[in-house]
């Protein structure tokens, strides 16, 4: 075989979505057993302790306990703890180990990325989803994909339940809706935020009056992930934060939650940049794909980005001084790495042990702990 015969056979190879996941997979899987002493040691083992108290204290689903720096041992108005669980169960298993956690979540951001590429690909072509995930990849899966919080693993759950819901207009099989409605509704109760990344379903709908019937069996599936959202975080947490005094976050009124953005502008500043966009080179090239959407009259990726952004203001209003503090920054890096591609593609054209442990870092030292107490 010639050379230019080769490299002919040996391009799709290394240029196979399928590849660069399972490298950027097992280039994770260093240092899988390490305990949460990474980046957001304290939210880690609030998650963590939750589990460890359904394996050793009380294994009731709607009843996640943990112990967070001080004596209150109740219930906590968190997250629906699917996540929690599923750990809870494979300790049940396999024992108490590190790798447990860290490979589950790990598993589900990997399958987050694959529907992600197949899903923009749809969308777009085959090199916009091939340059998104891989930037996708690099900026949020080394940061977060091994770590015991529900973000990447609710976004992945959205993400696949949205390529699944394409796959039903396709195809028109029960098992494709069953499976958009299930990981929807748990990747939003997982996390309320991931529902930023919805509007890339914004094409489930087809607008020809003959699409009716299907676009009535999907409106009312999102529906009804939507419904258990706000049932849990609306109805659920308020009663436990009002009955157990022990809360995880602090939703507030749009009012409350603007007067607060407003008074910790500069911190809401830094959710987005740096530390959403990672680099000044993140940054440019965000900008940059913006500007060339724009000019290049691109609506559909353009409307993804636009109404992506008034859920993120959504949740920015809701939540206040907590996301200024804290920020729900893998959504926006979502929208970059779009816009980012895009760009590219022109070029080419013990109980309670886990929650008292996040009072310190493996060195010893404090963490940084939130404005009033909150944690």
């Amino acid at each position: 075989m010639d050379l230019k015969n080769y490299i002919k056979n040996f391009i799709p190879i290394i240029t196979d979505i399928r590849l660069w996941l399972f490298v950027f997979f097992v280039i994770r899987l260093e240092t899988i057993n390490i305990p949460p002493l990474d980046e957001h040691a304290w939210r880690q083992c609030i998650t963590l302790g939750v589990a460890k108290n359904y394996l050793e204290v009380d294994a009731t689903f709607y009843e996640p306990k943990t112990v967070i720096c001080d004596s209150r041992e109740g219930i906590l108005a968190q997250e629906f703890p699917i996540l929690n669980y599923l750990i809870f169960i494979l300790w049940k298993i396999f024992g108490l180990h590190n790798w447990i956690f860290r490979l589950l979540v790990l598993t589900v951001s990997t399958a987050g990325l694959f529907y992600y590429y197949h899903l923009i690909k749809r969308l777009f072509n085959h090199n916009v989803s091939q340059a998104a995930t891989i930037v996708f990849s690099v900026s949020v899966a080394f940061m977060y994909a091994r770590k015991a919080m529900p973000d990447v693993f609710a976004i992945s759950l959205c993400i696949i339940a949205i390529e699944f819901g394409y796959r039903y207009l396709e195809s028109k099989k029960i098992k494709d809706l069953l499976i958009f409605i299930v990981l929807l509704t748990l990747g939003l109760l997982s996390k309320m935020p991931a529902a930023v990344v919805i509007p890339l379903g914004l094409h489930l709908i087809q607008w020809q009056w003959v699409h009716r019937r299907i676009n009535m069996i999907i409106f009312l599936s999102g529906s009804f992930a939507v419904c258990c959202m706000a049932t849990w975080y609306y109805i659920w947490v308020p009663w436990a934060v009002e009955k157990y005094q022990f809360p995880l976050f602090y939703p507030t009124s749009f009012s409350e939650g603007y007067q607060q953005l407003l008074a910790m502008r500069i911190d809401l500043q830094h959710r987005f940049y740096p530390i959403a966009l990672t680099s000044t080179l993140s940054f440019i090239g965000f900008v940059i794909g913006l500007f060339v959407a724009i000019y290049r009259k691109e609506i559909k990726l353009l409307s993804i980005f636009c109404l992506s952004i008034l859920v993120l203001i959504f949740f920015m209003l809701k939540t206040g001084g907590t996301f200024a503090y804290f920020g729900i920054h893998d959504q926006f890096r979502q929208r970059r790495d779009e816009f980012a591609r895009h760009r590219i593609e022109q070029l080419d054209h013990g109980r309670g042990d886990y929650g008292r442990a996040a009072l310190r870092r493996g060195d010893g030292r404090r963490v940084r702990e939130p404005p009033d107490g909150r944690v």
